[in-house]
C-alpha cells in the first residue's frame, strides 16, 4: 500500500465482520485473476455494527473505467460469469435446503466445518463476480453514466418521448429469475395449504436475512401468500425490450452494455440471496458456539471464518476480551474470506491514523440535493432516515425512506415509504432494482442525502429530474 491514504468509499450499519467477510472479493487473488489488474487495496473499520471501508479510490475508478469497456465488448467474458456463478449457486442451496430449520447440534463438528468451508467459499466468489458491478457503479457511479449517454446519443431517443429513468425501468431488469422468484413459484402452490408453510419456511427461511437477521418465520410467509406479485413474464419482457431498443436505435455498443448491465442486476441479487443463506448459517453456528462457551453471540460476530472452523476442529477461540476489542474499534485487512489480519486497541488507531482519510467531509447546507434517476416519478412526504433493521418501527405509510444505502432485510421499510433516496449506488444497487419492481420513485447516488435531510423534513422527490428539494 505504500504511503497513499485510502479513502471512505462505503459506510454500512448492522453488519458485522464475520458475515461481511464473504464480501472481502475486492483486495482478493480471485478479482485479480478474474479483471487480470493488481487488487484494489481495501480496508474496513469496524466500530459496534458499524463498518466504514476505505480503498485506494483513484485506482478504483481506474478498475471501473475497465470494467465499463469490457461491457461494450465481446459477451463471452460474462457469459463465463454466469455459468460460473450459477454453478456455485446450486451448490450452496443445496447445502442450505438440507440443513433447513434443523438445528446444527444434529450435525458433528465435522460435517459442519466441511459445509461452512463451502457456504464461506463459494459467496465469496459470486461476490467476486457480482463487484464488478459495484466497482463500476458504487462511488462514481462510471456505469450509470455511460449508460445515460448511451442511451441519450441513440438516434431515436428524443422522438421516443421517454425520459433516462423510463428506458432504464425496462432495459435494466434481468430476464433471469433470482432464488427468491422461484421460491415464489413454490408459494403459489401452497395457496389454501397452510399446513405446508412449515416446510417451505424451512426450504427459504434465509432469502432476506441479511447480515445479524432475522429471517422469515411463519406470519411473514401467511403474509406473502396474501400479496404474492405476479410471475415474471420472461418472454414478453425480452421482447419489450428488444423493441424498446430497436425504437431507441440503441447503437451495438449500447446494446452490450445494456445485456451486461442485466447480467450484473442478477448476479447482483442471486449473490445478496445466496450469501443471506450462508449469513444465516454464520448466525446459527454463532448461536451454537454461544451455548457451548457461555458468551455474548455479539462478540463472536467479530470471529474470522478461519477462527471459526478452527474451533469446529477443536482450536481455541480468541479470548472475549480481544473479541470485545474487536467490536469496540478494530481494523479488518482482508485477502479473502479465509486470510485477514485484524488489529485492535492502539494498533489499529494508529494504523488508521496512518492510513486512512478519516477528517469528515463538512456538508453545506442546502435546500436541493441531486442524484440519479433509478425509477421515475414525482412524490411529497417526511423523511425517514433508516439505515439499519433496528430503525425500520420508525416509518410510516407514505414516507420517504433515506437511506446511506438499502439493503435486503430494509425491504419491510421498503415496502411502507412511497420513495427512497440513497447516498451511494448506482443503477444496479439493491434501492434501484427493488424500486424498479415495486414501482416506486428513487433518486439514488445523492452523497450526502443522510447528512442534509433529517426526521420529519417535509421534501418533494422528483425523480423524473433526479432532485429532492426540502419543502
Amino acid at each position: 500500500m505504500k504511503n497513499k491514504l485510502l479513502g471512505e468509499i462505503h459506510i454500512e450499519v448492522g453488519v458485522s465482520p464475520l458475515t461481511q467477510s464473504l464480501n472481502f472479493g475486492y483486495p482478493s487473488e480471485e478479482m485479480e485473476r478474474l479483471l487480470k489488474l493488481k487488487p484494489i487495496p481495501f480496508i474496513g473499520i469496524y466500530q459496534r455494527e458499524t463498518v466504514k471501508l476505505y480503498c485506494d479510490l483513484d485506482y478504483w475508478a481506474e478498475v471501473a473505467r475497465k470494467i465499463v469497456k469490457k461491457t461494450s465488448q465481446k459477451f463471452s467474458f460474462f457469459a463465463k460469469l454466469l455459468k460460473d456463478s450459477d454453478e456455485v449457486k446450486r451448490e450452496s442451496i443445496k447445502i442450505l435446503h438440507r440443513y433447513g430449520l434443523t438445528g446444527l447440534n444434529r450435525f458433528s463438528d465435522k460435517q459442519l466445518a466441511a459445509d461452512l468451508k463451502i457456504l464461506a467459499y463459494n459467496g465469496f466468489l459470486l461476490s467476486v463476480n457480482s463487484q464488478l458491478s459495484q466497482i463500476a457503479d458504487i462511488s462514481h457511479n462510471i456505469f450509470t453514466s455511460a449508460l445515460e449517454e448511451a442511451i441519450q446519443s441513440s438516434s431515436g431517443f428524443k422522438k421516443s418521448g421517454l425520459t433516462v429513468g423510463e428506458v432504464f425501468n425496462i432495459l435494466t431488469v434481468s430476464t433471469r429469475n433470482l432464488p427468491s422468484e422461484e421460491a415464489q413459484k413454490e408459494l403459489r402452490k401452497l395457496k389454501g395449504k397452510k399446513q405446508l408453510i412449515s416446510q417451505y419456511l424451512a426450504k427459504w427461511f434465509w432469502l432476506y436475512y441479511g447480515h445479524l437477521g432475522p429471517g422469515f418465520n411463519r406470519k411473514d410467509i401467511v403474509k406473502q401468500m396474501k400479496n404474492l406479485p405476479k410471475a415474471k413474464n420472461i418472454q414478453a419482457l425480452v421482447k419489450k425490450q428488444f423493441l424498446l431498443e430497436k425504437k431507441l436505435g440503441l447503437t451495438a455498443k449500447g446494446k452490450q452494455m445494456f445485456k451486461a448491465v442485466r447480467l450484473f442486476v442478477y448476479l447482483k441479487g442471486m449473490r445478496e440471496q445466496v450469501c443471506n443463506g450462508a449469513f444465516s448459517f454464520l448466525n446459527r453456528l454463532a448461536e451454537k458456539i454461544s451455548r457451548e462457551k457461555k458468551m455474548d453471540k455479539k462478540y463472536l460476530m467479530y470471529l474470522t471464518v478461519n477462527e471459526c472452523l478452527g474451533y469446529l476442529r477443536g482450536k481455541k477461540l480468541p479470548a472475549k476480551s480481544v473479541l470485545a476489542k474487536r467490536r469496540e474499534f478494530s481494523v479488518w485487512i482482508p485477502k479473502d474470506v479465509f486470510r485477514t489480519k485484524v488489529l485492535i486497541g492502539q494498533e489499529a488507531k494508529e494504523y488508521a491514523k496512518k492510513h486512512l482519510v478519516l477528517k469528515e467531509e463538512k456538508i453545506k447546507a442546502v435546500s436541493e440535493i441531486e442524484g440519479k434517476v433509478a425509477f421515475p416519478g414525482k412524490v411529497v412526504g417526511r423523511v425517514r432516515i433508516i439505515n439499519g433493521v433496528n430503525e425500520i418501527g420508525k416509518i410510516k405509510k407514505g414516507e420517504i425512506m433515506v437511506s446511506i444505502q438499502t439493503m435486503p432485510e430494509l425491504l419491510p421499510a421498503m415496502n411502507k415509504a412511497v420513495a427512497f433516496v440513497t447516498d451511494i449506488g448506482g443503477i444496479t444497487s439493491h434501492a434501484a432494482i427493488v424500486a424498479r419492481e415495486m414501482k416506486k420513485p428513487c433518486v439514488i447516488g445523492t452523497r450526502i442525502g443522510t447528512k442534509i435531510l433529517k426526521d420529519g423534513d417535509r421534501v418533494e422527490v422528483d425523480a423524473t429530474k433526479g432532485v429532492v428539494r426540502k419543502l
